[in-house]
């Protein structure tokens, strides 16, 4: 008898089979994934430093002053996107960007980090 179709040891071999190639692509594509994820965070925040290093240029050469002790400054980005230094796609963050500084001789060195 020459019947066409396919039997349930047929089917079961391709299943076993797509579940071993799932099982070795799952991983890498999750991984390659996770990695883009992490790398545009940081170029993110790059930009979100970037911006309050500007805003504390302008602030500075405005005549305004920051105190170099513990507490320096807090800029939110809703400032930095109302002073222009942001676009507005950056308003879905919640962060804030601390800004310190420490007296090194006639210029104070400033730190720059996001909480």
């Amino acid at each position: 008898m020459n019947k066409k179709g396919i039997t349930l040891v047929e089917l079961l071999a391709t299943l076993v089979i797509l579940g071993v190639i799932a099982l070795i692509v799952f991983p890498n594509v999750y991984g390659i994934i996770k990695d883009k994820r992490e790398n545009i965070n940081n170029y993110q925040k790059e930009i979100i430093i970037s911006s309050a290093e500007s805003y504390i240029a302008d602030y500075i050469n405005e005549g305004n002053t920051i105190n170099c002790d513990s507490t320096g400054i807090s800029i939110s980005i809703g400032k930095l996107i109302a002073e222009g230094y942001l676009s507005e796609e950056y308003s879905k963050f919640e962060y804030n960007v601390s800004v310190t500084c420490e007296p090194k001789g006639v210029n104070p060195v400033y730190k720059y980090e996001i909480k």
